[in-house]
């Protein structure tokens, strides 16, 4: 099975610790939930661990908090199947 790699960009951190509010039916957003409060926590933006959801093994998610015309400038892999 590949790795599913998904890029997200805000350039506010607060709105990215309320997307930890808005509550989700489908099961999979909660690994979402999880990898923004690591990146909170990792930007000392918040200190509590709160969802319990685990990131599976072949999902990579990563987060950039910054204005996304210079995100997407700066990304070594220009290839992507869907940008939205």
């Amino acid at each position: 099975m590949g790795v599913l790699s998904i890029d997200m960009v805000e350039i506010s951190i607060e709105t990215l610790a309320m997307g930890l509010l808005i509550p989700s039916p489908i099961k999979s957003h909660n690994f979402i939930k999880k990898a923004i409060e690591s990146k909170l926590i990792d930007e000392d933006f918040a200190k509590l661990e709160i969802e319990n959801s685990k990131i599976p093994e072949n999902v990579d998610i990563n987060i950039f908090c910054e204005d996304a015309r210079k995100t997407v400038k700066n990304l070594k892999d220009n290839t992507y199947d869907a940008i939205f």
